[in-house]
């Protein structure tokens, strides 16, 4: 009787709010006063009596009052009352977080900040107030864990992640996104949900309470699947015309599908009555939320020529504008909700509609295009601005190529201004302190407004311009403050690493533990901003060159154009070459030779022996003008661009007998501005280390490594016959044993850091660049560890396969090759001795022999001693193994070619150092 009652009263409270909301539309606001006393006469007809009241009715109760205060919320926002509104379902929060109604908790709590937004029109006070309630809620998850809490963090981390793209931090969102989908409960493995339906059915049946259970862990189950959908629609509004981000959607959207489409309705409708159907409807209506705009998305990605999928046919420009311009038009009518949910996806219609019509050989047209997309912009996000900027720029200057006169210089001109309006965007963000991972990667696209600018400078002939827009380019942060961390959050970031050592051996928790680890680097830097030093005037690096010492520098200005730069004490000059797509090809193919993932020695020289036999191709190419002249300087510094980071520049034979590296003291400087930066002098010791059984990936041992333990006891005599202190750590030295010795104030002394193990690099298309790793008897050190450390001024000597190698592309990719990273960071281990202060690091691009690596780090430790900076101790180090091992293969190259030194700036010597007399020394 009392259940009959309790479905009765359910009922009629469902057709109360039906009436309620068909007739609210066109309701007064004191119509909404009346519903509410026919809702409350509708929960006085249960009966009082708690003799009589078993748990159902109790719940269908509590459940009467939260759906009350919800429905009055949607009638008071319907009729114009948004105050009363919040209010109300504010209220309903409270009681569907007594029920643990999942589904509805989030409802009524987003559509209670979305009106508030709404009322108070302030972006940056909602940002704020939600990153208060965050937190709240993070207390709440850590204290009992319940996946209720779980699931309303991360539904409300979502919902600020939203707040930060409309406010203009797209980097941001995506930094919460990655710690979201990273706490998100497990949802259900299998596709379909009928074996979770059988369980619970089996289990409840006998309970009163069986029918709102049931609905609750379906609506569990919904908003963990809805929270997927809603974090790859959010990805693809940040990334609208990336396939990857297209097909994430498309398998989060399957999932809501699936719940929608498989459950047995007919069946669920018999045991949960009325509940069934609002769940059903829910499932509905979320899923359509997200349909127009992932559709508008999916049409872009294919528009703007990155293919949702890889056998997506090719669309020619002329209908793909039409199908543009009839996607901007569907846009524009789209309802207040689809609007909200769509973002600035007409503004980037527009500017792919503008993209289009440059292709089409429309220049003004698509400058209005350009005009369009501005004023459609319906948030303040920096990247959508960025590209419309470039797109607008790219106008101007085509208009001025198809010009003469003063109206080409005035086109010209305005493509220059534009760009630079452009490129201060940018610069805004991408010197934050966590760019090393996910701001550099976002913004990364826009860094054509670079390049364009500086194409516009060669044309007008400003080479000075042309040069400081190269080196604004180019990744200019090497060292970032790190230090600047407080001792809670240091500590919270060993406690993470610890997770990594715990996980060592079983590569499914490792990787975990990686990502919870960056995750938390990530966070906990993500507002500290490390400004780099200010760009210097050509005038300024040349009065750095010394006589007899030049920069030689490149720039690709598109794909097969490359500016090579030579810049000395006299001037500067820039050629431009103009690469076939054959000689492209080639390029990038020998330099995937040369770092290929393959650590064995023998493969990799085998692979690199028809690479070096083609080098002297490359130089016509690569060289300026007169390639000849450069053997004779003394000193060159070579700062390449993009691909050609993993090309041997040093091995190149300007006169085609003697290698640039043999003849001049040659050092890579990521940046030519580090010429103008100070860099700290060495210290006075030298540290040392060995690892003789590492292991690397899932705990597989490598090759021992004892035949080094020599190799130290040679570089300890050669150190302390010279008076400097000569530490070594540990046998086989863990993580912990590394940071504690460097990564602590007074590691400043090491002026000389060597590290003997096996390693791996960045793998092409990596996530995380920076987590290149060194590999030790039971833990790993990678480029997080090696940022912590104190190496002010050291040199480091990474005696590990491919050590020297810098990541060169991401996981987009461009006609079926992975991109490059057009920011030119500084990427993989030499990136974290960058960070951590280090002036020069020596290392290998390809995998190189333990003889040849003895002969030349001994010879190279003994230049340095011998008072030499590491550039020129390189070079004599080379000359000394080439007069020992004469005619070793045809080239010698081969051997001591993987050999190149990275550095900040202008090298040091070592600090002199007296040798102590022989009674100093009794």
């Amino acid at each position: 009787m009392v259940r009959r009652d309790a479905e009765r009263v359910s009922a009629e409270i469902a057709k109360t709010l039906q009436a309620a909301r068909a007739e609210a539309p066109k309701a007064r606001p004191d119509r909404v006063t009346a519903y509410q006393d026919l809702i409350d006469r509708g929960l006085h007809g249960v009966p009082e009596n708690t003799s009589e009241i078993i748990a159902f009715v109790a719940d269908t109760i509590d459940n009467g009052k939260a759906t009350r205060a919800q429905a009055l919320g949607e009638l008071n926002e319907l009729v114009g009352r948004p105050a009363e509104a919040v209010e109300c379902y504010r209220e309903a929060t409270t009681a569907w977080r007594v029920l643990g109604e999942v589904s509805a908790i989030l409802d009524s709590s987003r559509t209670a900040r979305r009106l508030q937004l709404e009322l108070d029109r302030d972006l940056d006070a909602a940002t704020l107030r939600l990153d208060t309630a965050l937190e709240e809620l993070a207390v709440a998850v850590a204290y009992d864990g319940a996946p209720i809490a779980h699931v309303e963090w991360a539904a409300a981390a979502v919902e600020l992640a939203e707040l930060y793209l409309k406010g203009g931090d797209p980097l941001e969102c995506s930094l919460l996104l990655d710690r979201v989908r990273a706490g998100l409960p497990v949802d259900d493995a299998d596709p379909s949900l009928a074996p979770l339906l059988q369980a619970m059915i089996d289990h409840d049946r006998a309970h009163d309470a069986f029918p709102r259970t049931l609905a609750r862990q379906l609506g569990t189950v919904r908003a963990v699947r809805l929270l997927r959908c809603e974090i790859t629609h959010l990805e693809l509004m940040l990334r609208p015309t990336s396939g990857e981000a297209v097909r994430a959607f498309d398998s989060a959207a399957r999932g809501v599908e699936r719940m929608t489409d498989d459950l047995p309705w007919d069946n669920l409708t018999g045991l949960l009555g009325p509940l069934a159907m609002q769940v059903q409807a829910q499932h509905r209506r979320a899923l359509a939320r997200f349909s127009v705009t992932a559709d508008a998305a999916r049409e872009l990605a294919v528009l703007d020529g990155r293919r949702a999928g890889a056998a997506a046919p090719p669309v020619d420009s002329a209908r793909a504008l039409q199908r543009c311009r009839k996607l901007a038009a569907t846009l524009a009518g789209l309802d207040r909700q689809d609007r909200a949910d769509a973002g600035d996806l007409p503004a980037i219609a527009e500017r792919v509609a503008a993209d289009l019509l440059l292709e089409l050989g429309e220049p003004g047209r698509a400058l209005d295009a350009c005009e369009r997309a501005t004023g459609l912009l319906g948030t303040r996000r920096v990247d959508v601005r960025a590209s419309i900027l470039l797109t607008s720029a790219r106008a101007h200057l085509a208009l001025g190529r198809a010009a003469s006169g003063p109206e080409a210089a005035q086109h010209s001109a305005r493509a220059r201004d534009t760009a630079a309006r452009g490129m201060e965007l940018v610069e805004g963000f991408r010197y934050l302190a966590s760019g090393i991972y996910v701001r550099d990667a976002q913004l990364k696209p826009w860094i054509g407004l670079y390049r364009l600018a500086a194409d516009v400078a060669l044309e007008l002939g400003d080479l000075d311009r042309f040069l400081r827009l190269v080196l604004a380019s180019k990744g200019r942060r090497l060292s970032w403050g790190v230090r600047g961390l407080d001792a809670e959050a240091a500590a919270g970031l060993a406690e993470l690493g610890g997770l990594v050592d715990e996980a060592y051996g079983d590569e499914a928790a490792l990787d975990a533990a990686r990502q919870l680890r960056r995750l938390g680097w990530d966070r906990q830097l993500a507002h500290l901003r490390v400004e780099p030093p200010p760009l210097p005037h050509g005038d300024d690096l040349r009065r750095r060159l010394e006589p007899g010492e030049a920069a030689l520098f490149h720039y690709w200005l598109d794909e097969r154009r490359l500016a090579v730069g030579l810049l000395a004490p006299e001037g500067l000059e820039v050629a431009v070459r103009v690469l076939t797509p054959e000689d492209r090809a080639r390029l990038d193919a020998d330099v995937a030779l040369l770092l290929a993932e393959d650590t064995e020695v023998g493969k990799a020289d085998r692979a690199a022996r028809p690479v070096l036999d083609r080098l002297d191709a490359a130089v016509p190419l690569l060289l300026p003008d007169r390639p000849e002249r450069l053997l004779g300087l003394s000193r060159l510094f070579i700062s390449p661009h993009g691909v050609l980071h993993g090309f041997p520049l040093h091995l190149l034979r300007p006169d085609g007998a003697v290698e640039l590296g043999a003849a001049v003291a040659v050092s890579y400087l990521p940046n030519l501005a580090g010429l103008c930066d100070p860099v700290p002098a060495p210290g006075p010791h030298t540290l040392v280390s060995l690892t003789r059984r590492a292991r690397g990936p899932a705990g597989r041992p490598q090759r021992a490594l004892d035949e080094f333990a020599d190799h130290l006891r040679t570089l300890s005599e050669l150190h302390t016959a010279r008076g400097r202190a000569f530490e070594e750590l540990t046998a086989e030295p863990d993580r912990l044993a590394f940071n504690a010795v460097l990564g602590v104030p007074g590691a400043e002394r090491f002026g000389v850091v060597q590290i003997v193990t096996h390693g791996q690099n960045v793998p092409a298309a990596a996530d995380s660049p920076l987590e290149a790793r060194l590999w030790l008897a039971a833990s790993e050190l990678d480029g997080l560890d090696l940022a912590s450390w104190h190496l002010d001024g050291a040199i480091v000597v990474l005696t590990a396969c491919s050590s020297g190698q810098r990541a060169l592309t991401g996981r987009a990719e461009v006609d079926g090759r992975p991109a490059t990273l057009a920011g030119d960071e500084v990427f993989g281990l030499q990136a974290g001795c960058f960070a951590a202060g280090a002036s020069a690091i020596l290392g290998c691009l390809w995998p190189v022999a333990f003889p040849v690596a003895q002969a030349v780090t001994v010879e190279f430790h003994r230049e340095l001693l011998a008072g030499h900076p590491p550039d020129r101790a390189l070079q004599l180090a080379v000359a000394t193994y080439r007069a020992r091992h004469p005619g070793v293969l045809d080239r010698p190259s081969y051997r001591w070619g993987p050999f190149f030194l990275s550095t900040r700036g202008r090298p040091h010597a070592l600090p002199a150092r007296r040798i102590p007399t022989k009674e100093q020394t009794a």
